[in-house]
């Protein structure tokens, strides 16, 4: 296994360095100048190219990406075009800000989605099924943009119990956490349910029944572990998105947040950021997608990495 990751972390490396690539190269031929937005309106040419100098635009396209690379090499994704701060402790602050809600988000969705999903499997064709069902259908379909802004309504303008926006205390965690883990929740439950629909028609499933075991039992010691795996890479996905996707809950809130900042980046377009924000996004899926491969020896004798 361990020869595995070195391998895994290899190729974590040059997906990084082509994720980079490709993230460069896009954004530095998308339409506007950042020089021009920096500026304000009707700026003279010569402010204009100064700030374009000052910012490194008008050296060639093969000295500015050598510059990236060599800042990514060594830590240093440069300086905000509108800010004039450093983009690596900006970035890092952020994306520990969007790992703690996405955190509290994913795990509150595991407390609720697999249990559910779990008594849907157990009570099929009863009316508790019905209700979960229903509930997982609306929790799909919920936006989240409106379900973000009827619990601000709510909780922080009518009855004054919660923070609508900043991060304050921990209290503060409470309506952005619910709101990013509703979509998960729903969705964990409706797998899990699923998983272990079909896993109870395996034959092992058939004779723990026949040996009289209660319906839990053979759902937590037989049928459960047989689902882990493909739960362990949906829950692994859906904090990917929780960590890097959150842009819609990260705005209503006023999150200071890793979405919240590639929104703001790409309307400045202040590039270094962009570029930072994209590269941390490349990282996060795939240290994430690693760790779920090498939980899966852990949950599974039968795997083995060769």
């Amino acid at each position: 296994m361990f020869r595995y990751a070195i391998r895994r972390c290899m190729q974590m490396l040059v997906t990084i360095f082509i994720g980079a690539t490709i993230v460069f190269f896009v954004f530095t031929t998308v339409p506007g100048d950042p020089a021009m937005l920096y500026a304000g309106e009707q700026p003279s040419q010569e402010y204009v190219d100064k700030l374009r100098h000052e910012f490194g635009l008008d050296q060639p396209i093969g000295i500015q990406y050598g510059n990236f690379l060599l800042g990514l090499i060594n830590g240093k994704l440069g300086y905000s075009y509108f800010t004039s701060k450093p983009v690596a402790p900006v970035l890092i602050y952020r994306t520990l800000n969007s790992f703690k809600l996405s955190a509290v988000a994913i795990t509150l969705a595991i407390l609720v989605g697999v249990p559910a999903g779990m008594a849907a499997a157990l009570k099929r064709g009863s009316p508790f099924e019905i209700l979960i069902r229903g509930a997982v259908i609306l929790g799909i379909s919920l936006p989240a943009f409106w379900l973000a802004l009827l619990l601000v309504l709510l909780f922080s303008v009518h009855w004054n119990i919660l923070p609508a926006a900043r991060l304050e205390s921990w209290q503060s965690y409470v309506l952005p956490a619910l709101v990013l883990s509703v979509f998960s929740t729903a969705f964990i439950a409706r797998m899990t349910s699923s998983l272990l629909l079909e896993v109870n028609l395996e034959d092992y499933i058939r004779t723990a029944y026949a040996k009289g075991l209660p319906g839990r039992v053979v759902v937590l010691k037989h049928a459960l572990k047989n689902v882990l795996i493909p739960l362990v890479t949906l829950i692994g996905m859906r904090f990917g998105y929780m960590l890097t996707g959150a842009v819609v809950t990260e705005t209503v809130f006023a999150w200071p947040g890793l979405g919240r900042m590639v929104v703001e980046a790409i309307g400045q377009r202040d590039f270094p950021f962009i570029r930072g924000c994209f590269v941390v996004t490349v990282l996060v899926f795939s240290v994430l997608n690693l760790s779920t491969d090498l939980g899966y020896a852990f949950l599974d004798p039968r795997v083995r990495y060769k």
